[in-house]
């Protein structure tokens, strides 16, 4: 490695995949702390990783980037020399980058595509000899580098600002519970029903003192409301009104976060907050259950039908939504209260 001097990371999104990655850069930046790292990555999920102390510099790509934009990357990519491209996206976009890049190295991990495949659509698994985690299976791409694995948490870096500017937002009074709920997710095969987060929030109001923040980007705000119109006392909708790192800072101030199969599982698990995860339509294999933090995952383990597709559906193939529908919210209470309270 005497001749690498910079290298970048490439991944575009999502908030789960780009906060997945955080382990290989602190891995990256261990065994080889004199090369510059650099990273790739949509404009509108930057904050993810701008702040963190291992990056250098920042590239930023559009959102929806047209083959000219992409074209002005791939031109700012090869002026810069880098060493080695590791790319952590596999898209034809970043296949196009890396071949406008004049011979720099290029090294991919490996998306297990077959394995994915037959798991979903003929219940074959053959993940027995794969490993576990997504950032395990991103660590393929150091395969001819001189680092050996160990597991590290996922990293995200909140600055004092942002958590001065949320703080009275977060206020509880009397011993109140912080509780942050995510009730929304990409698909709706990943969303565990609205109907039965209310429920949950009231028997959790029931149970103790509790303050809930409900947080989610702007495809969330409808289901945000719904519980928020039936569930008003102490109850701060701030869905669809935070940034990613505004988001964060709520998590990391909880007491308890519950999510779905969605970013913000992610970003509590970096936190290392106490974690209650809900999967319905995805499954343990697909490499994105949590990890390290303290946490307890709700599925229902015994449908045939699981895993239906891998970034969740629409709608429920069999028309009956029995991974969610089945996950009754005293179920959910009890896990809850178990994180909560140890022991009981």
């Amino acid at each position: 490695m005497d001749s690498v001097h910079r290298v970048l990371f490439i991944r575009f999104s999502a908030i789960g995949d780009i906060l997945l990655l955080t382990p290989l850069i602190h891995l990256f930046h261990k065994h080889y702390p004199d090369v510059q790292i650099d990273f790739l990555i949509r404009a509108d999920f930057a904050e993810l990783i701008e702040y963190n102390p291992l990056i250098n510099d920042v590239v930023l790509l559009p959102k929806s980037p047209t083959i000219r934009e992409v074209f002005k990357v791939a031109k700012i990519i090869r002026q810069r020399n880098y060493s080695i491209l590791f790319d952590f996206q596999k898209h034809w976009r970043t296949y196009l980058i890396s071949f406008f890049s004049a011979g720099v190295r290029v090294y991919r991990y490996k998306k297990y595509a077959i394995p994915r495949f037959l798991l979903t659509f003929l219940k074959i698994n053959l993940y027995q000899n794969i490993p576990e985690t997504i950032p395990e299976r991103y660590f393929i791409a150091f395969r001819k580098l001189k680092i050996i694995w160990h597991t590290t948490s996922l990293e995200i870096h909140i600055p004092d600002k942002i958590q001065k500017n949320m703080a009275p937002k977060l206020t509880t009074q009397n011993n109140e519970t912080l509780i942050a709920i995510a009730p929304g997710a990409g698909r709706n095969t990943k969303r565990w029903p609205h109907k039965y987060f209310i429920q949950l929030i009231k028997h959790l109001q029931n149970y103790r003192r509790v303050k809930v923040v409900l947080v989610g980007g702007n495809t969330d705000k409808m289901i945000c409301e719904s519980i928020e119109n039936e569930c008003r006392d102490n109850l701060v909708n701030l869905c669809g009104a935070t940034s990613l790192l505004e988001t964060a800072s709520v998590l990391q101030k909880s007491h308890l976060v519950i999510s779905n199969d969605t970013g913000v599982l992610h970003m509590a698990t970096a936190l290392q907050c106490k974690v209650l995860a809900i999967f319905g339509s995805t499954v343990k294999e697909f490499g994105f259950f949590p990890t390290l933090s303290e946490h307890s995952i709700i599925e229902h383990s015994n449908l045939k039908c699981r895993p239906c597709s891998y970034h969740g559906s629409d709608s429920c193939p069999q028309n009956h939504f029995r991974c969610m529908k089945e996950i009754e919210p005293n179920r959910v209470l009890k896990a809850a209260i178990q994180l909560l309270e140890p022991g009981k």
